[in-house]
């Protein structure tokens, strides 16, 4: 109640702005100067040297909350934060942004543990009741980071709608390396979309290099990329509702006028996305793979929680058939192949199930022991689909939203599509729901063109988007409903680029509706402020 009392009171106090001087750029002088000396809108200065944060055996076990709006400046390069191995890791971390906070102007070492120690913890400072978010966007800002583990940068928490990581490079050791992870607030499926607004979490002129993954869009993420520069094996990935917890895709993502540089051979993605709605355009690229996709047919034995089912135990030793029972309906037919996994009790692979009730079924396998199935796998099929969060879904009882791809391209050819292969026991489901053993389908079924999404000419054999002037849409009236056309001579939102920057128009049928402009770029906060009430230098305290 004390910190919510503070920050409520911080929010509403006028700004008499100082800058303050730390004598080093260790935790205990960050620490004395931001808890006994800063309030709301305060600069506080690390000057050039080296230091380690984050060790568990401080207070808070290491952790850094800042829960008042201010200002951390170090001096570029030569300010060096080495995160301590024994640092939190996932949604603890070393520095916990609570508030509208900016930290610019320094290197950070990331951990060289083998587990996944956070930077920077973004979250807002809520409880169930009052939803108090984050008012004002936290910014990262002229940050080189080098990350020699799996740790995150940042991990951004739900209720922080919006966000800037802008001017900051990157580097990674690890090709699983998610540098900056979100997820988005907890009623995301329930509002509208996001798309063009600020209310986002902008990753604008960053550059990345070596290997790992530029963000997680996970669980309810609205996220923007745009205008940076990969020089490595860097994805942009884009979670969907298999592998998300809670089990919900990303809600929205936008990834625009980005620029892969790597050459030669390689199996990396460039972009992967597998569920809610996206805008990518003005994408390029030299080699790499894109991925429009979902997990619910394409792999096994990888059992994704949120298609199967959490079984009870299973008594043992067991006949010639284990009975399973589900939490749930399973909603099979005797012969289809489902996956179960109990190593402890021998099962481990496909098997045709037997139902005997909307609950139960039996597997033919025998047990030994006592024991309870880790996972059965439902896989998805046609007949499943669209399914909820998939590619182009909308919000929760609403329309669906595809997803728009177009003028982005591969040495100097459009982008291409590359397809997922559908697992065996997705295929074997199919033959037994079409009582046809020569059944089979492809990725393109499932996550189809011109329903779940819609591309230029040359993306997956698919044209749903063209682009020329407005003019030249106005002449058009496609075939297909949700057709898009990318004005080229309407849209001033790029402050960079002298005159008209382009927006999304889509066919309804019978007319043409504005369904997207991009948020105005340089995104706003980079603006430099004027100042603001009295500042005042204030020497560290000894």
């Amino acid at each position: 109640m004390r910190l919510f009392l503070i920050f409520l009171l911080a929010l509403s106090l006028p700004s008499f702005a100082k800058t303050i001087l730390c004598p080093s750029c260790s935790q205990d002088d960050f620490e004395n100067a931001y808890y006994v000396q800063s309030a709301p809108g305060d600069t506080i200065v690390l000057p050039a040297g080296t230091a380690t944060w984050g060790n568990s055996s401080r207070n808070n076990s290491g952790t850094i909350y800042l829960i008042t709006p201010i200002t951390v400046q170090g001096q570029g390069d030569s300010t060096v934060i080495t995160i301590d191995d024994s640092g939190r890791t996932y949604a603890q971390g070393v520095i916990a942004l609570w508030a509208p906070i900016t930290f610019k102007d320094l290197k950070i070492i990331g951990a060289s543990a083998g587990h996944p120690v956070t930077v920077f913890n973004i979250e807002a400072y809520s409880n169930p009741t009052t939803k108090l978010q984050m008012r004002g966007s936290f910014r990262l800002t002229n940050i080189t980071y080098e990350a020699h583990s799996d740790g995150y940068f940042a991990i951004i928490h739900p209720w922080v709608d919006s966000g800037l990581i802008d001017n900051c490079r990157f580097s990674s050791d690890l090709s699983y390396t998610e540098l900056i992870f979100m997820r988005g607030r907890q009623d995301a499926w329930q509002i509208p979309n996001t798309l063009g607004k600020a209310d986002n979490v902008f990753i604008e002129d960053c550059t990345f290099n070596n290997t790992g993954y530029v963000c997680d869009a996970n669980a309810n993420a609205h996220m923007v990329v745009r205008f940076n520069t990969l020089n490595g094996s860097n994805k942009v990935d884009g979670h969907g509702l298999a592998s998300n917890s809670p089990a919900r895709s990303f809600r929205n993502l936008e990834v625009y006028h980005n620029r892969w540089t790597k050459t030669g051979a390689g199996n990396w993605a460039n972009l992967e996305i597998r569920g809610g709605t996206s805008m990518v355009f003005k994408n390029t690229s030299i080699t790499g793979w894109n991925f429009l996709h979902e997990y619910a047919y394409d792999a096994e034995p990888h059992g994704w929680p949120n298609f199967g089912f959490a079984a009870t135990s299973v008594p043992g030793p067991g006949p010639s058939t284990t009975t399973v029972t589900t939490s749930s309906p399973h909603g099979y037919k005797s012969t289809w192949p489902v996956w179960a996994q109990a190593p402890a009790g021998a099962i481990y692979g496909t098997y045709p199930v037997t139902v005997t009730s909307p609950t139960t079924f039996t597997i033919p396998v025998t047990t030994t022991s006592n024991l309870t199935l880790d996972y059965v796998t439902t896989h998805k099929t046609p007949y499943d689909y669209p399914i909820r969060d998939q590619i182009g879904s909308g919000k929760d009882g609403g329309p669906r939203e595809p997803t728009y791809l177009f003028l982005n391209s591969q040495n100097s050819t459009p982008w291409t599509r590359n397809l997922g292969t559908v697992c065996a026991s997705s295929i074997a489901l199919y033959k037994a729901q079409t009582n046809n053993p020569n059944a089979t389908f492809t990725e393109r079924d499932v996550v189809k063109a011109n329903r779940d999404f819609f591309a230029d000419a040359g993306f997956d054999s698919a044209t749903g988007v063209a682009s020329g002037s407005a003019t030249q849409m106005r002449a058009l009236s496609p075939p297909i409903p949700g057709f898009g056309f990318w004005v080229t001579d309407e849209g001033e939102w790029n402050a960079k680029n002298p005159g008209p920057d382009g927006r999304l128009y889509i066919w309804s049928g019978s007319t043409w509706i504005l369904h997207y402009t991009p948020f105005s770029y340089p995104h706003p906060a980079r603006a430099p402020l004027p100042p603001s009430g009295l500042r005042v230098l204030t020497p560290p305290t000894p």
